[in-house]
């Protein structure tokens, strides 16, 4: 639970994420929060117990290209471990808003997180274009685990090797 400046503070920093603001099962939008904080500005009462949701609208592509840097970045080839898509389109389903739920072109781990795009997509330049599209958004939107700071760093470097082949 946050207070009302802490959570000023947070959407601040966060304002290109959609967020749900809540306070005792009611949800408020931005500007109510700034009025409140007006309101209360010269009293030494500070209005407690908010959360933020934030939402995060994804296609299944890159939820699972999240999923799968969590989970198998230390691996390298997803041929090492058994994966079952399924399960981890059911994952992405729960942890994200899917909008885009197209997968005819991604098939297996391999075409939906290439454990080396440079080599996979070779010879296909709109893909690798629209590869990398979704790592820097992803990137941006940083919505990798925060508890594995290995999986940030490898993920960068994957966006910095597909950006310089």
């Amino acid at each position: 639970m946050k207070n009302l400046d802490e959570v000023i503070e947070i959407i601040i920093k966060n304002s290109h994420r959609n967020y749900l603001i809540i306070r005792e099962k009611k949800y408020y939008d931005f500007e109510e929060l700034l009025s409140f904080q007006r309101d209360l500005q010269d009293s030494q009462k500070t209005l407690q117990g908010f959360k933020i949701k934030f939402i995060d609208y994804l296609s299944m592509r890159r939820a699972l290209i999240v999923l799968l840097q969590e989970k198998y970045y230390a691996y390298k080839s997803y041929d090492e471990v058994q994966i079952e898509l399924s399960q981890l389109e059911n994952n992405a389903k729960s942890r994200f808003i899917i909008r885009n739920r197209d997968m005819r072109n991604f098939k297996t781990p391999q075409d939906i997180h290439p454990k080396d795009p440079c080599l996979h997509y070779e010879d296909y330049i709109d893909k690798k274009k629209h590869y990398k599209t979704a790592l820097e958004i992803l990137t941006r939107l940083n919505l990798l685990d925060t508890t594995d700071l290995k999986a940030h760093k490898h993920f960068k470097s994957i966006l910095d090797d597909i950006s310089n082949c």
